[in-house]
């Protein structure tokens, strides 16, 4: 079974998927990789699964009632990170709602927004578009090849929440949930040499260059 966004699965769908990722890499030999393009899930999820294994064993996988959130965040080659954490779906208003947060950031102030994303429907929407082309300018957007995770640095920084301790938290409320994630993401934003070195990977390196300013975004 092959998915584009798994969050728009049922949580039983969820739950086998999860499954046969694990068993892909636990009984078949596939590596992270592999099993990232097979299932077209990241590596941030497949890291959260295999370290709830470990801790949990296979209940770990199990689907069942969780009080989560959503979040998009956007990191830059010169250290700074931006993020929103919400409760409703990933939708082109909500996405629209964080541009305009980056828009607002002091340090693009005169300067053009290079905003990277990858092929979700929500990046590629008309709405998105026809927002994009009323700020004069002031944004561009540049589209990742297909399903490529690994040519993203945001999703090497996103690691720190889903492969913390907060990733395997079934936590009683939402909102703790969601104070846990705004928590975990500042710490990262306070440390603007974590942010700089994720650009140093070998397959994102392209986003490097000083004298490009670019937001790599992930939602």
């Amino acid at each position: 079974m092959k998915v584009n966004d798994t969050r728009t699965l049922c949580p039983d769908a969820q739950e086998q998927l999860r499954r046969r990722v694990v068993a892909a890499i636990r009984n078949d030999g596939m590596n992270k990789g592999q099993a990232a393009r097979t299932f077209h899930v990241s590596r941030t999820s497949i890291n959260t699964r295999l370290e709830a294994c470990e801790a949990g064993g296979s209940a770990a996988l199990r689907s069942g009632k969780r009080f989560g959130c959503n979040m998009i965040s956007a990191v830059t080659n010169q250290g700074q990170r931006s993020f929103m954490v919400f409760r409703e779906r990933f939708t082109a208003r909500v996405f629209i709602r964080f541009l305009g947060r980056l828009l607002r950031q002091p340090h693009l102030r005169g300067r053009k927004c290079f905003r990277i994303v990858d092929g979700h429907p929500v990046h590629k929407s008309a709405m998105v578009k026809r927002w994009i082309a009323a700020r004069d300018g002031q944004i561009e957007k540049f589209l990742l090849p297909g399903y490529s995770p690994e040519l993203n640095p945001d999703e090497l920084l996103n690691q720190d929440v889903n492969s913390s301790d907060l990733g395997r938290e079934r936590p009683a409320a939402r909102k703790h949930r969601m104070h846990r994630t705004r928590t975990c993401l500042r710490s990262t934003q306070r440390r603007p040499e974590a942010v700089r070195s994720c650009f140093q990977e070998e397959h994102v390196r392209y986003g490097a260059d000083p004298e490009m300013f670019n937001y790599e975004c992930s939602g």
